[in-house]
């Protein structure tokens, strides 16, 4: 599990937007299917750098990134 401390140093390093609250997390949990499960956080990037910033730290943590369209 990847400590609060963790999302709270990458979302001060962001430009755009990082949610780890409940409720952006249930939001994002299902799609129109039966199929749900909760992210651990939802992030908004706003350019390059925060994408670059994403994905490092998912490779770090060893965990997926997906995209909603």
């Amino acid at each position: 599990m990847i400590a609060g401390e963790d999302f709270e140093r990458l979302k001060s390093s962001l430009s755009g937007d990082l949610f780890i609250d409940p409720i952006h997390r249930v939001i994002y949990s299902t799609d129109a299917s039966a199929y749900k499960e909760e992210p651990l956080a939802v992030a908004y990037p706003k350019n390059d750098a925060d994408i670059i910033q994403l994905v490092n730290f998912a490779r770090n943590h060893k965990i997926s990134i997906e995209q909603i369209p």
